[in-house]
């Protein structure tokens, strides 16, 4: 084998040998998954929530904290809709946390307050139970939270602190619908492009699915869901460091070069 053959063989090995961990790093705290999860599949970063959402007659500003006092009781919510096509004048917002991606949970943070959370809102909601997502947007930040997120007790603090992280990844919803049920305690599936954020070279496609089921108690007319619950499916992939990348190319001329003297 010449030298050139050599150098191709060796540069192709050590972009094959790479760890296959990877790592996001902010400010606020580093997350760590194995972007070869499941092989030869195109969803290998699978993150499990839980989360609560409410109605309110604010659309909620890109990024903005979910007033929990501005919520509607879901009894009044549920009898102004008239059953037709139009806009209701409620809005669906939420938060919520991410506790695991793939088999890490919790999550693998650098720190053991580090958290993965998300918030969502500008969801408009119509009166025959369909979703308006002309203005709607999602969030996820690496978040070195306090106080910990709890979708069974929420509270203000709680939610003021989901959006405080860095942002991990930035979506722009490109469906959402009911798969079961009602406004009341309905299964919704969602479709994610993603448009932003620092993990987000490593998702490939841009895009993200979300499933999750939420139910409201209409005994106490609550005004927020409790348990929520879900999951969100993506797949990632190693980026090589820019001196793998010249090792490989220069490594494919070697190998160019070796055929044509064949």
């Amino acid at each position: 084998m010449n030298k050139l053959n050599l150098l191709a063989a060796s540069a192709l090995l050590a972009v094959a040998g790479e760890a296959s961990a990877l790592t996001v790093s902010t400010p606020d705290g580093s997350v760590t998954w194995d972007p070869n999860y499941v092989n030869l599949s195109e969803i290998d970063w699978i993150g499990q929530f839980d989360f609560t959402q409410f109605y309110s007659t604010s659309s909620l500003a890109e990024g903005a904290d979910p007033v929990l006092a501005g919520a509607v009781g879901i009894n009044t919510v549920l009898g102004s809709l008239t059953g037709d096509s139009s806009a209701s004048g409620y809005f669906l917002s939420g938060v919520g946390e991410i506790y695991r991606i793939n088999e890490a949970n919790p999550v693998s943070c650098t720190t053991p307050s580090c958290e993965l959370t998300f918030s969502f809102g500008g969801i408009g909601l119509n009166n025959d139970q369909t979703f308006d997502i002309t203005n709607a947007w999602a969030k996820i930040y690496i978040n070195d939270l306090t106080p910990n997120f709890s979708n069974t007790s929420i509270n203000q603090a709680q939610v003021d602190a989901v959006n405080e992280g860095s942002l991990f990844l930035d979506l722009e919803f490109s469906s959402l619908a009911f798969t079961s049920g009602t406004v009341e305690n309905g299964v919704v599936s969602a479709t994610f492009n993603i448009i932003g954020g620092a993990a987000q070279p490593y998702f490939d496609p841009q895009t993200l699915t979300y499933t999750a089921d939420a139910q409201f108690n209409t005994t106490t007319n609550a005004a927020y869901s409790n348990g929520g619950n879900g999951s969100i499916y993506g797949n990632t992939q190693d980026l090589p460091e820019p001196t793998t990348i010249a090792l490989l190319g220069l490594g494919l001329l070697g190998l160019a070069r070796s055929k044509r003297e064949i």
